[in-house]
């Protein structure tokens, strides 16, 4: 059955298929950089984590939570996996805010982002798969 899943996963999120997510697809409103990069950061790093403002690009998260529920079921993994989140979440917006050019970034990263959504669809699976194996 979870490999079922990781299979859904990877068709979705290489755009073969598209499936409905549980999320609100909103974005964080601009307005919160005006108190600053860091302010901002922290809030919107509380946004996401309360599940207010969450937009999910890839299905990978939801995995993660069924493995770390229904195969893991370690508490140590599921802080290590919610720090690895939202590290990741918060490297984005750091990496761009330090960037010279902000809108050339912008430019960059939609030439490049189906590129890094298939290649962690791909890694994301592939790690899935030995969990599920060595469990």
């Amino acid at each position: 059955m979870l490999g079922g899943g990781v299979h859904l996963v990877i068709v979705n999120d290489l755009n073969l298929v598209v499936l409905p997510l549980p999320q609100n697809p909103w974005q964080v409103p601009r307005g919160v950089y005006r108190h600053g990069i860091f302010r901002a950061n922290i809030l919107f790093g509380i946004q996401l984590g309360l599940g207010f403002l969450t937009y999910l690009p890839s299905a990978l998260p939801y995995l993660v939570v069924v493995l770390l529920w229904f195969v893991v079921d370690e508490l140590a993994l599921a802080v290590a996996a919610g720090f690895g989140f939202g590290l990741g979440r918060a490297v984005m917006p750091i990496v761009r805010a330090f960037s010279r050019n902000r809108e050339g970034w912008d430019i960059r990263l939609e030439e490049v982002k189906t590129i890094f959504r298939q290649t962690s669809a791909v890694l994301g699976a592939g790690g899935a798969i030995s969990i599920i194996i060595s469990s």
